[in-house]
Protein backbone atom coordinates (compact mmCIF):
# COMPACT_ATOMS: atom_id res chain seq x y z
CA UNK A 1 0.00 0.00 0.00
CA UNK A 2 2.69 2.35 0.41
CA UNK A 3 4.45 1.41 -2.43
CA UNK A 4 1.47 2.82 -3.94
CA UNK A 5 1.96 6.75 -2.57
CA UNK A 6 5.41 6.60 -2.94
CA UNK A 7 7.24 8.38 -5.59
CA UNK A 8 10.59 9.04 -6.15
CA UNK A 9 10.71 12.35 -7.85
CA UNK A 10 8.12 13.82 -5.50
CA UNK A 11 10.51 12.40 -2.36
CA UNK A 12 13.28 14.33 -3.93
CA UNK A 13 12.13 17.54 -4.47
CA UNK A 14 10.90 17.71 -1.18
CA UNK A 15 14.57 16.62 0.54
CA UNK A 16 15.73 20.00 -1.53
CA UNK A 17 12.88 21.33 -0.53
CA UNK A 18 13.75 21.44 3.10
CA UNK A 19 17.21 21.44 2.80
CA UNK A 20 16.98 25.00 0.96
CA UNK A 21 14.64 25.97 4.05
CA UNK A 22 16.84 24.42 6.84
CA UNK A 23 19.74 26.23 4.82
CA UNK A 24 18.15 29.39 4.64
CA UNK A 25 16.92 29.59 8.30
CA UNK A 26 20.26 28.73 9.21
CA UNK A 27 21.95 31.61 7.78
CA UNK A 28 18.80 33.64 9.27
CA UNK A 29 19.97 32.76 12.74
CA UNK A 30 23.60 33.35 12.01
CA UNK A 31 22.92 36.58 11.08
CA UNK A 32 20.39 37.64 13.29
CA UNK A 33 21.77 35.64 16.21
CA UNK A 34 25.88 36.73 15.47
CA UNK A 35 26.59 37.49 18.83
CA UNK A 36 25.35 35.12 20.74
CA UNK A 37 26.34 32.17 17.97
CA UNK A 38 29.70 33.71 19.19
CA UNK A 39 30.21 33.56 22.43
CA UNK A 40 28.56 30.08 22.65
CA UNK A 41 31.58 28.95 19.85
CA UNK A 42 33.87 30.56 21.65
CA UNK A 43 32.51 28.69 25.36
CA UNK A 44 32.65 25.61 23.46
CA UNK A 45 36.24 26.07 21.76
CA UNK A 46 37.19 27.43 25.72
CA UNK A 47 35.82 24.14 27.12
CA UNK A 48 37.63 21.95 24.54
CA UNK A 49 41.10 24.35 24.73
CA UNK A 50 43.08 21.81 26.77
CA UNK A 51 42.06 19.10 23.83
CA UNK A 52 43.21 21.26 20.91
CA UNK A 53 46.24 22.08 22.92
CA UNK A 54 46.89 18.70 23.58
CA UNK A 55 45.92 18.27 19.68
CA UNK A 56 49.41 20.97 18.36
CA UNK A 57 51.28 19.60 21.30
CA UNK A 58 50.75 15.97 19.73
CA UNK A 59 51.44 17.04 16.23
CA UNK A 60 55.08 18.27 17.46
CA UNK A 61 56.20 16.04 20.07
CA UNK A 62 55.20 12.31 17.75
CA UNK A 63 58.07 12.58 15.32
CA UNK A 64 60.52 13.31 18.08
CA UNK A 65 58.87 10.36 19.82
CA UNK A 66 59.30 7.99 16.64
CA UNK A 67 62.69 9.55 16.39
CA UNK A 68 63.68 8.42 20.06
CA UNK A 69 61.79 4.70 19.68
CA UNK A 70 63.71 4.10 16.24
CA UNK A 71 67.22 5.11 17.72
CA UNK A 72 67.48 5.80 21.04
CA UNK A 73 65.51 3.35 22.29
CA UNK A 74 65.54 0.84 19.23
CA UNK A 75 68.17 -1.70 20.62
CA UNK A 76 65.37 -2.73 23.22
CA UNK A 77 63.77 -4.78 20.26
CA UNK A 78 66.43 -7.39 20.32
CA UNK A 79 64.74 -8.48 23.81
CA UNK A 80 60.92 -9.89 22.68
CA UNK A 81 59.77 -10.03 25.99
CA UNK A 82 60.56 -6.47 26.77
CA UNK A 83 56.77 -4.83 26.56
CA UNK A 84 56.63 -2.07 24.00
CA UNK A 85 54.55 0.06 26.13
CA UNK A 86 57.76 0.87 28.49
CA UNK A 87 59.66 1.48 25.01
CA UNK A 88 56.96 4.29 24.44
CA UNK A 89 57.02 5.69 27.93
CA UNK A 90 60.95 5.70 27.64
CA UNK A 91 60.70 7.50 24.37
CA UNK A 92 57.73 10.13 25.71
CA UNK A 93 59.93 11.06 28.49
CA UNK A 94 63.25 11.68 26.47
CA UNK A 95 60.51 13.90 23.79
CA UNK A 96 59.36 16.03 26.98
CA UNK A 97 63.05 16.25 28.20
CA UNK A 98 64.46 17.64 25.25
CA UNK A 99 61.15 19.92 24.56
CA UNK A 100 61.99 21.25 28.57
CA UNK A 101 65.41 21.78 27.73
CA UNK A 102 64.70 24.15 23.88
CA UNK A 103 62.27 26.14 26.67
CA UNK A 104 64.44 26.32 29.24
CA UNK A 105 67.39 27.24 26.78
CA UNK A 106 65.05 30.42 25.46
CA UNK A 107 64.45 31.37 28.86
CA UNK A 108 67.90 31.61 29.69
CA UNK A 109 68.90 33.41 26.50
CA UNK A 110 66.66 36.14 27.47
CA UNK A 111 65.55 36.17 30.84
CA UNK A 112 69.36 37.28 31.96
CA UNK A 113 69.20 40.15 29.14
CA UNK A 114 65.91 40.87 30.85
CA UNK A 115 67.54 41.33 34.27
CA UNK A 116 70.92 42.85 33.54
CA UNK A 117 68.66 45.90 31.28
CA UNK A 118 65.70 46.18 33.72
CA UNK A 119 66.77 49.10 35.47
CA UNK A 120 67.81 50.91 31.66
CA UNK A 121 64.75 49.56 30.02
CA UNK A 122 62.40 50.86 33.00
CA UNK A 123 64.18 54.22 33.15
CA UNK A 124 64.00 54.41 29.21
CA UNK A 125 60.20 53.64 29.06
CA UNK A 126 59.44 56.26 32.02
CA UNK A 127 61.28 59.04 29.51
CA UNK A 128 59.81 58.02 26.77
CA UNK A 129 56.37 57.76 28.10
CA UNK A 130 56.61 61.29 29.62
CA UNK A 131 57.72 62.25 25.96
CA UNK A 132 54.60 60.75 24.73
CA UNK A 133 52.51 62.18 27.54
CA UNK A 134 53.68 65.90 26.40
CA UNK A 135 53.39 65.20 23.01
CA UNK A 136 49.97 64.49 23.65
CA UNK A 137 49.51 67.33 25.50
CA UNK A 138 50.72 69.66 22.88
CA UNK A 139 48.12 68.42 20.22
CA UNK A 140 44.73 68.19 22.98
CA UNK A 141 46.11 71.69 24.06
CA UNK A 142 45.60 72.96 20.48
CA UNK A 143 42.41 71.24 20.09
CA UNK A 144 41.48 73.47 23.44
CA UNK A 145 40.94 70.35 25.54
CA UNK A 146 42.02 69.95 28.80
CA UNK A 147 45.59 68.36 29.49
CA UNK A 148 45.99 64.39 29.86
CA UNK A 149 47.28 65.38 33.41
CA UNK A 150 43.63 67.07 34.20
CA UNK A 151 41.87 63.96 32.40
CA UNK A 152 43.38 61.46 34.44
CA UNK A 153 42.78 63.42 37.76
CA UNK A 154 39.10 64.01 36.93
CA UNK A 155 38.55 60.16 35.73
CA UNK A 156 40.88 58.35 38.46
CA UNK A 157 38.50 55.99 40.13
CA UNK A 158 36.96 54.95 36.65
CA UNK A 159 40.59 54.29 35.75
CA UNK A 160 41.55 52.88 38.93
CA UNK A 161 38.61 50.46 38.60
CA UNK A 162 39.42 49.62 35.02
CA UNK A 163 42.99 48.79 35.81
CA UNK A 164 42.01 46.70 38.24
CA UNK A 165 39.27 44.59 35.93
CA UNK A 166 42.19 44.80 33.98
CA UNK A 167 44.36 43.18 36.65
CA UNK A 168 42.27 41.11 37.68
CA UNK A 169 41.15 39.20 34.18
CA UNK A 170 44.63 38.81 33.37
CA UNK A 171 45.14 37.17 36.36
CA UNK A 172 42.34 35.04 36.02
CA UNK A 173 43.46 34.30 32.10
CA UNK A 174 46.77 33.54 32.87
CA UNK A 175 45.68 31.05 35.57
CA UNK A 176 43.27 29.78 33.02
CA UNK A 177 45.86 29.30 30.32
CA UNK A 178 48.40 27.49 32.91
CA UNK A 179 45.68 25.10 33.98
CA UNK A 180 44.75 24.00 30.07
CA UNK A 181 48.72 23.72 29.36
CA UNK A 182 49.08 21.28 32.48
CA UNK A 183 46.28 19.15 31.79
CA UNK A 184 47.09 19.80 27.93
CA UNK A 185 50.36 18.10 28.51
CA UNK A 186 48.90 15.06 30.50
CA UNK A 187 46.37 14.51 27.63
CA UNK A 188 49.00 14.45 24.78
CA UNK A 189 51.09 12.45 26.88
CA UNK A 190 47.61 9.68 27.01
CA UNK A 191 46.84 10.42 23.04
CA UNK A 192 50.89 9.45 22.11
CA UNK A 193 50.55 6.75 24.36
CA UNK A 194 48.22 4.73 23.08
CA UNK A 195 47.89 6.51 19.39
CA UNK A 196 47.29 3.17 17.58
CA UNK A 197 44.85 1.72 20.32
CA UNK A 198 41.97 5.00 20.74
CA UNK A 199 42.72 5.82 16.62
CA UNK A 200 42.02 2.35 15.58
CA UNK A 201 38.76 2.46 17.70
CA UNK A 202 37.67 5.22 16.45
CA UNK A 203 37.69 3.93 12.86
CA UNK A 204 36.07 0.91 14.42
CA UNK A 205 33.08 2.98 15.64
CA UNK A 206 32.79 4.80 12.33
CA UNK A 207 33.23 1.97 10.23
CA UNK A 208 30.03 0.51 12.28
CA UNK A 209 27.85 3.55 12.34
CA UNK A 210 28.91 5.07 8.06
CA UNK A 211 28.36 3.22 5.20
CA UNK A 212 31.35 2.28 3.58
CA UNK A 213 31.38 4.91 0.84
CA UNK A 214 31.10 7.66 3.42
CA UNK A 215 33.92 6.22 5.56
CA UNK A 216 36.64 6.03 2.54
CA UNK A 217 35.43 9.89 1.79
CA UNK A 218 36.23 10.50 5.62
CA UNK A 219 39.45 8.42 6.04
CA UNK A 220 40.46 9.60 2.83
CA UNK A 221 40.05 13.17 4.21
CA UNK A 222 41.65 12.63 7.99
CA UNK A 223 44.86 11.59 6.36
CA UNK A 224 44.65 14.65 4.15
CA UNK A 225 44.32 16.38 7.26
CA UNK A 226 46.63 14.82 9.25
CA UNK A 227 49.14 15.22 6.17
CA UNK A 228 48.51 18.99 5.52
CA UNK A 229 48.79 19.84 9.37
CA UNK A 230 51.83 18.22 10.42
CA UNK A 231 53.91 19.52 7.62
CA UNK A 232 52.50 22.79 8.34
CA UNK A 233 53.12 23.10 11.98
CA UNK A 234 56.21 21.14 12.15
CA UNK A 235 57.28 23.27 8.90
CA UNK A 236 55.89 26.45 10.96
CA UNK A 237 58.07 25.91 13.96
CA UNK A 238 61.79 24.81 12.02
CA UNK A 239 60.87 28.26 10.08
CA UNK A 240 60.42 30.21 13.14
CA UNK A 241 63.11 29.38 14.56
CA UNK A 242 65.29 29.95 11.39
CA UNK A 243 63.94 33.06 11.69
CA UNK A 244 64.63 34.12 15.29
CA UNK A 245 68.43 32.79 14.50
CA UNK A 246 68.79 35.19 11.47
CA UNK A 247 67.17 37.88 13.52
CA UNK A 248 69.68 37.53 16.26
CA UNK A 249 72.53 36.95 14.26
CA UNK A 250 72.04 39.83 12.28
CA UNK A 251 71.04 42.20 15.38
CA UNK A 252 74.16 40.91 17.12
CA UNK A 253 76.44 41.76 13.90
CA UNK A 254 74.78 45.79 13.72
CA UNK A 255 75.01 46.13 17.43
CA UNK A 256 71.08 46.29 17.83
CA UNK A 257 70.16 46.55 22.00
CA UNK A 258 68.07 43.48 23.00
CA UNK A 259 69.42 41.23 20.34
CA UNK A 260 68.16 38.04 22.63
CA UNK A 261 64.93 39.41 23.60
CA UNK A 262 63.53 40.85 20.21
CA UNK A 263 64.82 37.81 18.33
CA UNK A 264 62.41 35.14 20.54
CA UNK A 265 59.44 37.53 20.20
CA UNK A 266 60.02 37.68 16.27
CA UNK A 267 60.72 34.30 15.86
CA UNK A 268 57.52 33.60 17.79
CA UNK A 269 55.55 35.51 16.63
CA UNK A 270 56.60 34.23 13.26
CA UNK A 271 54.07 31.21 13.78
CA UNK A 272 51.54 33.18 12.60
CA UNK A 273 51.25 33.54 8.89
CA UNK A 274 51.08 37.54 7.57
CA UNK A 275 50.60 39.01 10.70
CA UNK A 276 52.99 37.37 12.84
CA UNK A 277 56.03 39.36 11.49
CA UNK A 278 54.00 42.62 12.59
CA UNK A 279 53.09 41.62 15.71
CA UNK A 280 56.06 40.79 16.87
CA UNK A 281 58.17 43.84 15.19
CA UNK A 282 55.81 46.52 16.51
CA UNK A 283 56.76 46.25 20.13
CA UNK A 284 60.04 45.15 19.59
CA UNK A 285 60.62 48.44 17.56
CA UNK A 286 59.49 50.44 20.74
CA UNK A 287 61.46 48.39 23.22
CA UNK A 288 64.54 49.26 20.83
CA UNK A 289 63.50 53.00 20.63
CA UNK A 290 63.85 53.66 24.28
CA UNK A 291 67.59 52.84 23.92
CA UNK A 292 68.04 53.94 20.62
CA UNK A 293 66.28 55.49 17.56
CA UNK A 294 68.75 54.86 14.81
CA UNK A 295 68.85 51.14 16.04
CA UNK A 296 65.24 51.35 16.30
CA UNK A 297 64.35 51.98 12.42
CA UNK A 298 67.99 49.91 11.71
CA UNK A 299 65.64 47.02 13.08
CA UNK A 300 63.12 47.43 10.75
CA UNK A 301 65.12 47.13 7.83
CA UNK A 302 66.64 44.51 8.77
CA UNK A 303 63.55 42.36 9.39
CA UNK A 304 61.76 43.66 6.07
CA UNK A 305 64.89 41.60 4.74
CA UNK A 306 64.30 38.80 7.04
CA UNK A 307 61.00 38.29 6.28
CA UNK A 308 61.75 39.09 2.27
CA UNK A 309 64.10 36.10 2.13
CA UNK A 310 62.35 33.71 4.54
CA UNK A 311 58.52 34.22 2.38
CA UNK A 312 60.42 34.15 -1.30
CA UNK A 313 63.79 31.33 -0.45
CA UNK A 314 62.95 29.74 2.89
CA UNK A 315 60.19 28.59 3.98
CA UNK A 316 58.41 27.72 0.47
CA UNK A 317 61.39 25.07 0.68
CA UNK A 318 60.50 23.75 3.94
CA UNK A 319 56.52 24.28 3.99
CA UNK A 320 56.38 23.45 0.62
CA UNK A 321 52.76 22.99 -1.19
CA UNK A 322 51.32 22.16 1.50
CA UNK A 323 48.06 24.47 0.93
CA UNK A 324 47.32 24.92 -2.10
CA UNK A 325 45.09 28.35 -1.65
CA UNK A 326 45.87 31.42 -2.61
CA UNK A 327 46.58 34.41 -0.69
CA UNK A 328 43.18 36.07 -0.52
CA UNK A 329 42.12 32.88 1.15
CA UNK A 330 44.98 32.84 3.23
CA UNK A 331 44.04 36.34 5.13
CA UNK A 332 40.34 35.24 5.00
CA UNK A 333 40.93 32.28 7.09
CA UNK A 334 43.50 33.90 9.64
CA UNK A 335 40.86 36.63 10.33
CA UNK A 336 37.73 34.52 10.47
CA UNK A 337 39.27 31.64 12.55
CA UNK A 338 41.51 34.09 14.28
CA UNK A 339 38.47 35.92 15.48
CA UNK A 340 36.80 33.24 16.87
CA UNK A 341 39.60 31.01 18.38
CA UNK A 342 42.13 33.70 19.29
CA UNK A 343 46.22 33.11 18.53
CA UNK A 344 45.43 28.97 18.29
CA UNK A 345 43.34 29.97 15.64
CA UNK A 346 45.84 32.21 13.94
CA UNK A 347 48.25 29.44 13.84
CA UNK A 348 45.72 26.50 12.68
CA UNK A 349 43.76 29.13 10.37
CA UNK A 350 45.57 27.44 7.13
CA UNK A 351 46.07 23.77 7.17
CA UNK A 352 41.96 23.73 8.72
CA UNK A 353 41.24 25.87 5.78
CA UNK A 354 42.65 24.41 3.69
CA UNK A 355 40.97 20.97 4.86
CA UNK A 356 37.40 22.76 4.70
CA UNK A 357 38.40 23.96 1.00
CA UNK A 358 39.85 20.43 -0.28
CA UNK A 359 36.31 18.75 0.92
CA UNK A 360 34.26 21.51 -0.49
CA UNK A 361 35.86 21.25 -3.78
CA UNK A 362 35.24 17.68 -4.01
CA UNK A 363 31.65 18.27 -3.60
CA UNK A 364 31.55 20.60 -5.78
CA UNK A 365 33.42 18.70 -8.76
CA UNK A 366 31.46 15.77 -7.60
CA UNK A 367 28.15 17.49 -8.16
CA UNK A 368 29.38 18.64 -11.71
CA UNK A 369 30.64 15.69 -13.08
CA UNK A 370 26.70 14.22 -11.94
CA UNK A 371 25.55 16.86 -14.45
CA UNK A 372 27.74 16.74 -17.17
CA UNK A 373 30.02 19.66 -16.60
CA UNK A 374 33.38 20.49 -16.37
CA UNK A 375 35.45 20.52 -13.21
CA UNK A 376 37.73 22.57 -14.39
CA UNK A 377 37.70 26.17 -12.91
CA UNK A 378 39.37 28.17 -16.21
CA UNK A 379 36.86 26.74 -18.07
CA UNK A 380 34.10 29.19 -16.63
CA UNK A 381 36.21 32.40 -16.87
CA UNK A 382 34.09 33.10 -20.24
CA UNK A 383 30.63 31.93 -19.15
CA UNK A 384 28.14 34.00 -17.51
CA UNK A 385 26.11 30.85 -17.03
CA UNK A 386 25.39 27.66 -16.60
CA UNK A 387 22.83 27.65 -20.15
CA UNK A 388 25.87 29.62 -22.26
CA UNK A 389 28.28 26.86 -20.94
CA UNK A 390 26.01 24.17 -22.03
CA UNK A 391 25.69 25.72 -25.54
CA UNK A 392 29.44 26.79 -26.05
CA UNK A 393 30.28 22.63 -25.15
CA UNK A 394 27.64 21.69 -27.73
CA UNK A 395 29.36 24.08 -30.51
CA UNK A 396 32.59 22.79 -29.20
CA UNK A 397 31.12 19.45 -29.81
CA UNK A 398 29.68 19.46 -32.98
CA UNK A 399 33.03 21.19 -34.05
CA UNK A 400 35.00 18.45 -34.04
CA UNK A 401 32.35 15.81 -34.86
CA UNK A 402 32.66 18.16 -38.31
CA UNK A 403 36.09 17.67 -38.63
CA UNK A 404 35.71 14.30 -37.65
CA UNK A 405 33.20 13.76 -40.53
CA UNK A 406 35.84 15.37 -42.81
CA UNK A 407 38.53 13.24 -42.06
CA UNK A 408 36.41 10.12 -42.47
CA UNK A 409 35.15 11.60 -46.42
CA UNK A 410 39.41 11.83 -47.18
Amino acid sequence: MLKKFYNKKYLSIALHAFGAIAFLVLLAAIFFRFGELKAATAEFFGILRPVLIALVVSYFCNPLMKLGERYAFGWLDRFPRFPKILKRIFALLLTYLAVLLIVAGILLLTIPEIVNNYESLIENLTEFVLIGVEWVDSILHLANIDSIAELIVQNADRLLGMAADLLTTGIVAILRFLYSLILAMVLSFFMLLYKESWTAGLKRAVVAVLPRKWYAEISDTLIFANRTFGRYLLGSVFDSVLVGVETFLALTIFGVPYAALVSVVVGVTNIIPYFGPFIGAIPSFFIILTQDVFKAFLFLVLVLVIQQIDGNIINPRIVGKTTSINSMWVILAITVIGGWLGILGMVIAIPLFSVIYMVVRRLVNTRLKKRGLSTETDNYAASFSVSQYRRQQRAEQSGTDSIKKEEDEQ
